[in-house]
């Protein structure tokens, strides 16, 4: 091997002064296997300076270097599945991005309609509705407006695998009296009843995400009544 004689130059060059020396070399061993040890050493010298000897101890290393190298090729594995997954996000993020342009864009026109309609009938025919059709049309009117910030956050959502999430301050007794008025005739309808007990937190986080989260949360519960 070539670490014999690199080995044996090291030996002889820290022979030179007093003192010990430490270092690492393979071995071939009597089987032929290869493998590392460390050796440390220290000469023996006579009255004159002479050197008689050497003594030290030579320990194996070899499962070590083994464990070292299979961490080593084990971090290059997961580097390599890290970069693949990144890479996977980033064309998934890119395609969520495109497809909420897309949805955004077909769902603005028919919406624009709809709460411009809704605004026309306020303005000339609300008087001529009972209550009830008053509150109706007001519905209508609101929902609009909720369903435009629906649009607003789903770009707002697919836009955040380009950047870190924002975390602020969220209040959430507005969010929730918010979702609770949008969700009121579903929630009536299905004789259920929402109580809220204040005060109400205001975790750090992103706006459009705790939205989306309490969003669902009432969608889910306004459905099965509870």
């Amino acid at each position: 091997l070539g670490d014999r004689d690199r080995a044996w130059g090291e030996v002889q060059a820290a022979l030179k002064t007093p003192g010990s020396y430490e270092l690492e070399y393979r071995i071939v061993t009597a089987f032929g296997e290869e493998r590392w040890v460390w050796e440390r050493g220290r000469g023996i010298y006579g009255v004159l300076g002479e050197l008689l000897g050497l003594e030290g101890l030579v320990l194996d290393m070899d499962p070590g270097r083994r464990a070292e190298s299979a961490v080593r090729e084990l971090n290059a594995e997961l580097e390599r599945r890290v970069h693949e997954r990144t890479v996977a996000f980033e064309v998934a993020n890119a395609e969520l991005e495109s497809f909420a342009f897309s949805v955004s864009h077909d769902l603005r026109a028919p919406l624009r309609a709809i709460c411009g309609f809704a605004e026309i009938l306020r303005r000339r025919y609300r008087d001529l509705l009972d209550g009830d059709g008053q509150r109706y049309l007001d519905n209508v009117a609101a929902a609009g407006v909720r369903m435009g910030a629906l649009i607003e956050d789903l770009l707002l959502y697919a836009r955040t695998g380009r950047g870190s999430v924002r975390a602020v301050p969220v209040p959430l007794g507005p969010l929730v009296a918010e979702l609770g008025a949008g969700y009121a005739e579903r929630i009536a309808a299905c004789g259920a009843e929402l109580a809220v007990r204040e005060p109400l937190a205001t975790p750090r986080g992103d706006p459009t995400l705790i939205r989306q989260i309490l969003s669902k949360f009432k969608a889910v519960t306004a459905f099965h009544g509870h």
